[in-house]
């Protein structure tokens, strides 16, 4: 079964309330703008999550509501994953391994280096640098997640903020 998997790092955030703890740091204007282009890009691709694990982090949630209601999406659908917010590379992996086999489709927000790292090692590829409000989609062939995150996937499309026509 082809699965598909969209790991996206939350939009810019704000350094302007320097008392607020890292885990409330809000969105910044350019956060703000990217967010909703990123997910009216997405909605161009037909990508549609069944399920969106995020981080709890502020900045992390709003880029996952943004982008959930850009699509269409339920809000019912996100799921707030208090490990993603300090998540290693193999920990991304063994939540998106707990994703229930039924479903097909799903996106991930949360934080660098980590997101970088676990699309480069699930889709066996070598990005630098996944900017903010970047995304890269995976595909997957297997009977379940644990199994396809294993064997690893397929780069389907890296894309960032800068690189879409501004519209």
């Amino acid at each position: 079964m082809k699965r598909q998997l969209c790991l996206m790092r939350h939009a810019k955030s704000s350094w302007e309330f320097d008392w607020l703890d890292d885990i409330e740091r809000p969105l910044n204007q350019r956060g703000k703008r990217d967010a909703p282009r990123m997910a009216a890009h997405l909605a161009t691709l037909d990508f549609r999550p069944e399920i969106i694990l995020s981080s709890p982090a502020t900045r992390a949630y709003t880029t996952a509501r943004i982008v959930s209601r850009g699509l269409g999406c339920d809000p019912g659908q996100i799921l707030l994953v208090e490990e993603l917010y300090a998540a290693m590379t193999g920990e991304m992996i063994d939540i998106c391994g707990r994703i229930d086999d039924d479903v097909v489709c799903a996106m991930v927000f949360g934080h660098n280096p980590t997101i970088t790292s676990t699309a480069n090692r699930l889709g066996s590829i070598a990005i630098p640098n996944v900017p903010t409000a970047g995304l890269v989609l995976v595909e997957f062939e297997g009977p379940n997640w644990r199994s396809a995150l294993e064997t690893g996937g397929t780069l389907v499309r890296c894309d960032v903020p800068k690189g879409l026509v501004k519209g």
